[in-house]
């Protein structure tokens, strides 16, 4: 159906809230203050049906129902109107957070490296300092009266020839163990100096971030200041639309239990799970009608331009459901026709 003039929202689209219940009279339906102990009979006669404890003006019930329907549609553009505001407030948020992560993310990189030093120097500082070589002892000097004069002469050239070879391993030894040592002692300092460098710059990593951060929570504040006002309004929008949900419903209620000749003689008619005007109806019935007409026009032309026959007894899905509509106008017509 191409019209929804007199389409009312569903309860589905209001069934997402969280919601609670406005004063009774909001509307300020007009209603009779006591009981009547009248015959149920009597009041029908008279157009009335019973809403709650009381008796009132079927018309006025009908109107009253409308304009909740009106106020819950007005609610319902409200609550998206609202929910796209906060979409656009989350997007916000979302944008900020990616600004900042932006941000921090060469400052992270760069204290990441500072640390990858800093470990690495400590690492340094852990190695064991150079062992001391074993320096080989030095041949005691032969005795004289060990050894005849040529003998000794040999034993002392034997002697001074080791002793020689002893001091100049020994003297590579202490040098190499020195140039070690030295290196150890430099590496040392250099660590410390490294360690000392990379602590520093850490800090003041850590001090950009934070402040980065301290920027982040500046503009956050008032976004999720308006984000909390927002979540807030769509709460209190839904419970304006439940209470309305809730009354309409009762309303509705109070005007299916009536006798359907009562609803026909004040020319409303319930379809669909809807009440309508019967004018309304009437209208709704023919704009569908000449939907489903044009439907069939077009398919018959279309089967008449590819060369095909096209079935006498065709029948528009919704053909059977607007006879039943059609049947239901009628019935309600001459029902109002006869209260007149």
């Amino acid at each position: 159906m191409k019209s929804n003039r007199f389409r009312w929202p569903l309860a589905a689209a209001l069934a997402g809230c969280a919601l609670g219940l406005l004063p009774h009279a909001v509307l300020g339906e007009a209603v009779e203050n006591t009981t009547s102990q009248e015959d149920p009979a009597a009041h029908y006669a008279k157009g009335e049906v019973k809403y709650g404890e009381v008796w009132m003006s079927l018309a006025e019930l009908f109107q009253n129902c409308r304009q909740v329907h009106v106020e819950m549609e007005k609610l319902l553009e409200e609550s998206k109107k609202a929910q796209s505001a906060l979409d656009d407030l989350n997007r916000q948020i979302s944008t900020l957070r990616g600004e900042n992560d932006n941000s921090k993310r060469p400052v992270r990189t760069d204290m990441a490296k500072a640390v990858a030093d800093r470990r690495k120097a400590e690492a340094a500082l852990r190695a064991q300092a150079p062992t001391e070589p074993r320096y080989e002892r030095e041949p005691l000097q032969p005795s004289r009266i060990q050894y005849s004069s040529d003998s000794y002469r040999d034993a002392m050239d034997d002697w001074r020839s080791e002793v020689r070879r002893i001091r100049e391993q020994n003297a590579a030894l202490k040098q190499e163990y020195g140039k070690r040592l030295a290196e150890y002692q430099k590496a040392k300092a250099e660590a410390n100096s490294v360690i000392q460098a990379a602590q520093a710059k850490v800090a003041e990593y850590q001090q950009q971030l934070a402040e980065i951060d301290k920027q982040l929570e500046d503009a956050h504040a008032p976004v999720l200041a308006k984000r909390l006002q927002m979540n807030d309004e769509i709460q209190s929008l839904g419970r304006q639309a439940r209470a309305l949900l809730v009354r309409a419903q009762a309303m509705e209620q109070a005007m299916r239990e009536a006798p359907e000749t009562v609803l026909f003689r004040g020319r409303i008619v319930e379809w669909d799970g809807k009440f309508y005007l019967l004018d309304e109806l009437r209208l709704l019935c023919a704009e569908t009608q000449g939907e489903i007409d044009r439907v069939r026009d077009q398919l018959r032309e279309d089967a008449r331009l590819a060369g095909r026959s096209f079935p006498d007894d065709w029948r528009h899905p919704q053909q059977d459901k607007i006879d039943a509509l059609k049947a239901l106008i009628e019935r309600a017509e001459k029902e109002a026709a006869a209260a007149q």
